[in-house]
């Protein structure tokens, strides 16, 4: 008789044993949505980061293709009038790499 008691305890336990495992289990499946979910959202605010700085760098790169379309302009109206060696110099290398920047922006804009 006694024994019959404490295998009514084992089962008891048992059925105790197998309801905690199927929580942990649901525990193990609530964290892992969570985790997906964290991941996502560091995700979004990452993108959020990320675009925020590539639309400054892109204002950076208008301002800077503004004032080199100035100097190219300072360039083209100084062609022919200048006086020294130097400025002949200047004036052919602006002339030379000016096409190749504004080639550059131009592909860092597409």
């Amino acid at each position: 008789m006694r024994n019959t008691y404490i295998i009514i305890e084992v089962r008891e336990h048992k059925g105790k044993i197998i309801d905690i495992n199927e929580r942990l289990k649901e525990l193990e499946e609530m964290m892992s949505d969570l985790n997906t979910k964290l991941i996502q959202q560091d995700m979004e605010n990452a993108t959020k980061l990320l675009l925020k700085k590539a639309k400054k760098l892109r204002e950076r790169l208008q301002a800077a293709q503004e004032m080199l379309e100035r100097i190219s302009e300072c360039g083209r109206q100084m062609d022919g009038n200048t006086t020294h060696n130097e400025e002949d110099e200047f004036i052919d290398a602006l002339k030379d790499e000016m096409p190749e920047v504004f080639k550059n922006i131009d592909a860092n804009f597409g």
